[in-house]
C-alpha cells in the first residue's frame, strides 16, 4: 500500500499489528476524500456486529468496535484520545480488554453507545437520554453483559 493518504498513522499501528497490513485498502469516502480503512474480525466470544474498524485520511482517524466508534484528531479540544497516539491507545485498549463499549436502551430502543474502563464497570453509567438497560461488549467477550 502506497502512502497512508495524509496522516503517518499506519506506520505506529502496523509496528504494533504487522499482520493488519494486509488488510489495509485505499476508499472514498460520501464527501469524496481518500481514506485508508481496515476491518479487523473480532473473536466469536465478543458477540458484536461488527469487528474492530479504523479508518484514517483528511486528518481525522476514526477507530469503532460493535455500535460505539470514536474520532481522533482533526480538532483540537480536552479529549484525552486525540491524535496518533490517542488513538493508538484506544485500539490497543480494546485488544487488551482495558476498554469495553455499553449500548443503553431505553426498553428495546438503542438510545446512547458509550466507552468505559473495564477495571470501572461497577460504576454508574451517566446519560442524557432516559435507559433502563445496558449491554457490554469487549474484544474476547471477558466483560460481556447482558442484562
Amino acid at each position: 500500500m502506497a502512502k497512508d493518504s495524509d496522516s503517518n498513522f499506519g506506520e505506529p499501528l502496523f509496528a504494533a499489528f504487522p499482520e493488519w497490513r494486509a488488510l489495509a485498502r485505499r476508499e472514498v469516502n460520501g464527501c469524496g476524500e481518500e481514506m485508508v480503512v481496515i476491518d479487523v474480525s473480532a473473536p466469536a466470544a465478543a458477540d458484536v456486529g461488527e469487528g474492530l474498524w479504523i479508518t484514517w485520511g483528511d486528518g481525522e482517524i476514526t477507530v469503532g468496535l460493535g455500535d460505539y466508534h470514536q474520532h481522533f484528531g482533526g480538532w483540537p479540544g480536552e479529549n484525552f484520545w486525540l491524535g496518533d497516539d490517542g488513538a493508538l491507545a484506544f485500539v490497543q485498549g480494546i485488544i487488551d480488554e482495558r476498554l469495553a463499549f455499553a449500548t443503553l436502551f431505553n426498553d428495546d430502543e438503542a438510545v446512547a453507545y458509550t466507552m468505559m474502563e473495564t477495571g470501572e464497570l461497577g460504576r454508574p453509567v451517566v446519560s442524557d437520554r432516559p435507559f433502563n438497560r445496558m449491554r457490554v461488549r469487549s474484544w474476547n467477550g471477558t466483560f460481556d453483559a447482558d442484562p
